[in-house]
C-alpha cells in the first residue's frame, strides 16, 4: 500500500496537545513509548520519531514484504535507534509493557469484494485485524495515561464508541475530514483515553473549494512532513 492522505493526517494528528506547543506527557518519569499497529512501510512511525524526539516506538508487521520495507525505511532513516520493526500478528503478539500512544490507519472494509493480491487484502480488509478486537487488544497495552488514535470509516463512529466503552476507553479527540467543503465526511480520526473528559471536536478540509489546491488547514497540519 502506497502512503495516503489517510495516514498523513494520523501521523501528523494522533496524540497533539493544543497547537503541539506542550507535550501532554511531559515530566514522565518513565521513558515515552509509542505503538504502530500494522506500520506498512513504516510511515506512522517514521512521523511520530519526527514528532516526539524523546519517543522509543515499536512498529509492529503482519505481511512480510511489508516488514521487510518498513525495516528498510527505517535503517535508512534519521532514527533507527529509536525505532523497532517487529514481524509479528498484532493480536497473538504480547506486547513490550505498556505505550502512552498507539497509532493504527486500520484495514476497514468488510464486505466489499476482496483485492486478489493477498498483501493487499490484509491492509484493506478488517477480517485479520477486525475492530473489536483491536480495541480490546489496545486497551490493554495502554498506560493509564495513553491514548489509541485510529483513522475509520465516518459511518463506524457509534460502533467504535461503544467497542472502546467495553474496553474502558472513552472518546477524547475527533476529527471529522471532508475532501472539500462541498464534500460529505468520509473519514473521521478518533483519540481514545482510558480517562474520559470533554471531548474535543473539529473538522478539516484537505482542498479547497475548486478541489484543485491542498487548504490551509491541511498544510498547518502536514507541512513538517512533505518535502
Amino acid at each position: 500500500m502506497k502512503v495516503g492522505t489517510d495516514g498523513v493526517l494520523l501521523g501528523a494528528w494522533a496524540g497533539r496537545s493544543d497547537g503541539e506547543r506542550a507535550n501532554r506527557w511531559l515530566g514522565l518519569k518513565e521513558s515515552l513509548r509509542m505503538l504502530d499497529i500494522g506500520t506498512g512501510t513504516g510511515l506512522l512511525a517514521l512521523m511520530l520519531a519526527q514528532r516526539f524526539p524523546e519517543a522509543l516506538i515499536d512498529a509492529v508487521e503482519l505481511e512480510p514484504a511489508s516488514f521487510r520495507q518498513a525495516s528498510q525505511n527505517v535503517s535508512q532513516s534519521p532514527w533507527p535507534d529509536r525505532i523497532q520493526v517487529i514481524e509479528a500478528d498484532f493480536l497473538r503478539w504480547e506486547g513490550r509493557g505498556c505505550y502512552h500512544l498507539i497509532i493504527c490507519n486500520p484495514p476497514y472494509f468488510r464486505h466489499s469484494l476482496r483485492a486478489p493480491v493477498e498483501a493487499r487484502r490484509l491492509a484493506r480488509h478488517d477480517d485479520q485485524l477486525p475492530l473489536d478486537r483491536l480495541i480490546a487488544k489496545s486497551a490493554g497495552l495502554l498506560c493509564k495515561n495513553g491514548y489509541l488514535a485510529l483513522s475509520i470509516p465516518h459511518e463506524r463512529i457509534s460502533e467504535v464508541v461503544a467497542l472502546a466503552a467495553k474496553s474502558g476507553l472513552a472518546l477524547s479527540r475527533l476529527l471529522r475530514i471532508r475532501a472539500t467543503p462541498r464534500s460529505a465526511i468520509k473519514r473521521v480520526l478518533v483519540q481514545l483515553g482510558v480517562q474520559s473528559g470533554i471531548v474535543k471536536s473539529d473538522e478539516l478540509c484537505i482542498r479547497d473549494h475548486a478541489g484543485a489546491e491542498l487548504s490551509a488547514s491541511y498544510h498547518e497540519l502536514t507541512d513538517a512532513f512533505y518535502l
